[in-house]
């Protein structure tokens, strides 16, 4: 970790400039390029295997607020959560490591980890912790603002040799249109193209690439011979939209997963996300739809109807058996591609192709694609 530390700084300037990006009026969908009013961090670990750095950053030209919940889902059925808060000043960057967390220290020495404006103390992780973060962004008495300045970017830490990989937050944009919705504790992620919402939808689907699970890496089969073999084992990791972080009330979504390999032969499952899922593609639970005898896999993840939605990151980890006896291996995260709104489907010449919608009801001669609105409910503020 030493060495990690020496390097921060680097990391910050780099994050500075590669992250401040002006937030428009964008497709009303999450973003992983633009800044947004919540920030979801879907794979954070604090673990003696693996730790987890978080930087932010607030794009704007005034101070930032945002409030922050750790979202603990280490023990089935028993789902935590921790908040804390952050003030970030015009056009900062800031940075943590999970597991130690950050005091306030005005004494940091220049060129130290800590050196600069201390953004609020932010408590470390219990050990052991696998869940998710999720920052958004507040006023000065703790009412939710819909400014869009908070963008962010995680790390994930290999203890044991230092490999890292990152993903970016999923942002969310909320409507800045003063007159929509109102500052309570419920976020309502319904603003779209055809609906003025509090805050944009999460995607309807996801998608993404993977090579099919037990195939060898290619790379490293045209390097050389791979014996015993050179896997590259694929991890997902999803969480609901929906949560109510105020009663501590998980969400469960049902997902449909549909698969294709180059020849465009379909294979399908369903998974449930329970608070927050993280799962290689070889479990038993996909029911081999990752494993094919091709070398790729095209898959789409799509909320059973009525169901809310999901936001998530793949990783992928990388093993050369070819060199030693003992296996290296490196890891590289990205995130999921995310497609759609909740609109009425065209099936029929009476269908409102594109209406925003609920239920079936609002959708005469079609249905509502995955209706039912999520929510992200907050502790009261006074």
């Amino acid at each position: 970790m030493r060495r990690l530390n020496r390097k921060m700084g680097l990391w910050m300037v780099g994050m500075a400039m590669g992250l401040v990006v002006t937030a428009g009026n964008a497709s009303a969908n999450s973003t992983i390029q633009e800044s947004g009013s919540v920030l979801i961090y879907p794979k954070v670990f604090g673990t003696t295997a693996y730790d987890t750095l978080i930087e932010i950053v607030n794009t704007g030209n005034s101070m930032a607020h945002a409030k922050c919940f750790y979202i603990n889902a280490a023990r089935q059925g028993q789902w935590t959560v921790i908040d804390f808060d952050i003030w970030l000043t015009k056009q900062q960057p800031t940075h943590w490591v999970v597991s130690s967390g950050r005091g306030t220290n005005v004494f940091d020495d220049f060129g130290s980890d800590g050196y600069g404006f201390d953004p609020g103390r932010v408590p470390p992780v219990p050990q052991g912790f696998r869940g998710e973060l999720k920052c958004i962004q507040v006023d000065d008495s703790g009412a939710p603002l819909r400014a869009n300045k908070l963008i962010g970017k995680a790390t994930l830490i290999r203890n044991a040799d230092g490999d890292i990989s990152s993903y970016n937050a999923v942002a969310l944009k909320g409507n800045p249109n003063n007159d929509i919705g109102n500052n309570d504790n419920i976020l309502e992620l319904n603003n779209n193209v055809v609906n003025q919402g509090e805050y944009d939808t999460c995607p309807t689907t996801l998608t993404v690439s993977v090579l099919s699970e037990g195939v060898n890496d290619p790379v490293l089969e045209q390097i050389g011979s791979c014996s015993p073999n050179c896997p590259i084992d694929t991890t997902i990791t999803l969480v609901p939209c929906d949560q109510d972080l105020e009663a501590v009330q998980p969400s469960e979504v049902t997902l449909n997963i549909f698969t294709y390999d180059e020849f465009e032969t379909e294979l399908s499952a369903s998974i449930t996300v329970d608070c927050w899922f993280n799962e290689r593609l070889d479990a038993s639970l996909f029911s081999g739809v990752f494993n094919r005898d091709t070398l790729g896999v095209y898959a789409r993840f799509i909320p059973g109807q009525g169901e809310g939605r999901v936001v998530g990151i793949a990783e992928e980890v990388h093993t050369d058996n070819r060199m030693s006896l003992t296996a290296q291996s490196t890891a590289a995260a990205f995130n999921l591609v995310g497609e759609g709104n909740r609109v009425c489907s065209d099936r029929t010449l009476a269908g409102r192709a594109g209406q925003f919608c609920n239920s079936d009801d609002d959708c005469p001669g079609g249905f509502c694609v995955d209706g039912g609105a999520d929510q992200i409910t907050i502790p009261l503020f006074e």
